[in-house]
């Protein structure tokens, strides 16, 4: 039997996602929470993921998550570092588009739209490869639940 072949994005796309967590966790945990230099450095990293693969995009929703803690954690009632915050969230999805659409013709026309198709796209898809698990080939329609 041949050995599993993984895609050629695979690992790309792990060192992109790597660089979109370490993004991530470099974020203030406190005021200012989304300083310039963090949004524009936090949407080159997801747009980088993005650029390789439409699930580039949940980073997007991770770095919102870890925002949205961060302002219940220091409690944070002031309406203008609520809405700043935001802004600066979507400023990093922009930046992440802007660096994604030169690979993605299928963006040009409908830069927001197009992402959320890709992405619901990639989630129906059903792959019937084989995987390389615990020192041999499985299909992936039969990988255990460990």
């Amino acid at each position: 039997t041949g050995h599993a072949m993984n895609n050629p994005k695979d690992v790309p796309f792990a060192a992109a996602a790597m660089w979109a967590l370490v993004a991530i966790a470099a974020l203030p945990r406190e005021r200012p929470y989304l300083p310039l230099r963090h949004v524009i450095a936090l949407g080159a990293c997801i747009g980088l993921a993005l650029a390789i693969r439409p699930g580039g995009l949940l980073f997007v929703a991770y770095a919102s998550l870890w925002v949205l803690t961060s302002l219940v954690a220091s409690r944070e009632t002031s309406v203008r570092h609520i809405a700043l915050a935001g802004l600066g969230l979507i400023g990093a999805t922009v930046i992440a588009a802007l660096v994604a659409m030169p690979v993605w013709p299928f963006l040009w026309e409908r830069p927001v739209i197009g992402m959320f198709k890709a992405l619901e796209g990639v989630s129906h898809h059903e792959w019937r490869g084989t995987v390389r698990f615990n020192g041999r080939d499985i299909r992936s329609t039969a990988v255990p639940w460990t």
